[in-house]
């Protein structure tokens, strides 16, 4: 390796291609209404989401009279019924809003720690943030669905999950989607495929049958014995059940009762640490919208702990570059684009839960100024340089896969871009037997004291675990509009996924969205 203050060639080096792949498996994805992917509902409503079943009442529910948080709310517990592999009740995530009056809203329903947990929690069983009782933190996604319902409703609430409820007990037929993640989950290469920091020793675990073997799981994924194949039903009705209590009860339900006591009975089973106490005391963070002017756009996305910050940060560095979108610069953007990826990821080292570091909003405001941005732009077109010159203490970027992306807007006004998500495939591989609830694998994405990932760089103190505390998270949504509030897009994070060259950075360059 050179010296950090050493330039060297502009030729995509291994550091280049390391910077290629990390940026890949966090890719930026496109959603642009009537344009890339979606949906029309009804006059004036459009939707777009991932993993649906063919049965799309949910969908229907603008024609019903709802409004895009009704659409959006339903197709969630659609989503987590039927992609059981990236997201459901069991986990978390963030949610950006646009209302009519053109001001944002930003809910932070990032799962949060046990109160019995610590920073040292792994020492010397580092494989337990993955498929233990201890991998999974307290959910939020019930209570931001919940949250935004009663806020800006207009249909009730149970008509919003009774579709899910219906697919959960009669079943859906499995599609592409989960039958190609049901492979790599049960394969002994699962956790080099995501190449997770933690993980390093992976290599020698035998295959995983959880799917067939493991009873909780077999009753919904194998009842013959065998998993159910591609075109076939699939139902859950243990998970049906506790959909009807939830539209019935409302969000206590899951944070409280004897639904909350068997989700705690089971982790605890599997050596977890979470109480009913800690379901109890879930609450939802606020946090303020943050962002950037690009070009004609104002760009706006969620705080830390997400990622929307390393997005608008990335985007800061080129909006100087006018001519970054020509074809006849497409070698020399490429280069411009990979040095502001590095500025950014070295800045991400830093960027942990605001509530548990003092000072985070200072540097959150630093990373994304105009100031900033031009110091970073200062690119040389002939030369780049080792990461520590990006990333001086040599700390880790977290490798974090995994979402589900569900956008919808109406002719209110209301636009919501929502990214829910249990971590790693089936989460962590843990279900709850009563109640058919599949759990987040979160405390993974936190920092482990003296656990250095695969490229060698060191844990982030800023992002090491403590009771309450919300990891670090990749997520990165992203609304754009312009000056006269004419033109509305969005962008969205899907961790994992190599996304193809339509999807790439350049895109964001496009004046045509």
């Amino acid at each position: 390796m050179v010296a950090a203050d050493t330039p060297v060639n502009v030729c995509l080096t291994c550091v280049d291609r390391e910077m290629i792949l990390h940026f890949l498996q966090h890719s930026i994805r496109l959603t642009i209404w009537g344009k890339v992917t979606g949906r029309r509902i009804g006059a004036e409503g459009f939707m777009a989401s991932r993993g649906m079943a063919d049965d799309d009442s949910h969908r229907r529910l603008l024609e019903y009279g709802g409004n895009a948080v009704d659409a959006l709310v339903g197709t969630v517990f659609c989503v987590g019924t039927v992609a059981v592999y990236h997201s459901g009740i069991g986990g978390g995530g963030f949610l950006l809003l646009r209302a009519a009056n053109g001001s944002y809203e930003s809910v932070d329903f990032r799962e949060s720690a046990p109160g019995a947990a610590f920073e040292n929690m792994y020492k010397g069983n580092v494989n337990a943030s993955l498929f233990s009782g201890l991998a999974s933190v307290v959910p939020g996604e019930l209570r931001d669905t919940e949250y935004i319902h009663k806020k800006y409703r207009k249909l009730r609430w149970p008509e919003l999950i009774a579709p899910s409820i219906k697919l959960a007990r009669y079943g859906f037929l499995v599609n592409e989607d989960l039958v190609s993640q049901k492979l790599p989950a049960t394969h002994s290469i699962y956790s080099d495929v995501f190449k997770l920091a933690t993980t390093r020793d992976m290599d020698t675990v035998s295959p995983n049958k959880f799917l067939t073997e493991n009873p909780t799981w077999a009753v919904d994924s194998a009842p013959q014995g065998r998993r159910v194949r591609l075109g076939e039903t699939m139902t859950r009705k243990r998970y049906a059940n506790t959909l009807e209590a939830i539209a019935d009860g409302g969000a206590c339900v899951l944070y409280g009762d004897a639904i909350a006591r068997a989700t705690v009975t089971a982790l605890k089973r599997a050596n977890g640490i979470m109480s009913v106490e800690d379901l109890g005391n879930y609450t939802l963070a606020h946090q303020r919208p943050i962002d950037i002017q690009y070009r004609v756009y104002k760009l706006t996305s969620t705080n830390a702990p997400s990622g929307g910050v390393v997005a608008l940060s990335m985007l800061n560095t080129l909006s100087g570059y006018n001519d970054f979108q020509e074809p006849i610069r497409s070698h020399s953007s490429t280069h411009l684009m990979l040095e502001a990826i590095k500025w950014a990821y070295g800045q991400r080292t830093q960027i942990a839960d605001p509530a548990f570091n003092p000072g985070m909003t200072a540097y959150i405001q630093s990373m994304i100024s105009s100031e900033t941005g031009a110091e970073f732009a200062k690119i040389s077109p002939q030369t780049t340089f080792d990461l520590s010159h990006y990333d001086p203490k040599g700390l880790e970027s977290l490798n974090t896969p995994g979402t589900s992306h569900i956008v919808s807007t109406d002719a209110f006004g209301l636009n919501v871009s929502m990214t829910t998500t249990v971590n790693l495939l089936f989460g962590s591989q843990l279900m709850v037997p009563e109640t058919g609830v599949i759990m987040n694998i979160e405390m993974n994405d936190f920092s482990i004291p003296g656990e250095s990932n695969i490229f060698g760089y060191l844990p982030s103190e800023a992002n090491f675990a403590k009771s309450g505390k919300r990891p670090l998270s990749s997520i990165s949504p992203i609304m754009a509009e312009t000056s006269d509030r004419d033109r509305l897009c969005w962008f969205q994070s899907h961790h994992y996924r190599q996304c193809p060259e339509r999807d790439s950075p350049h895109r964001w360059q496009h004046d045509d969205c």
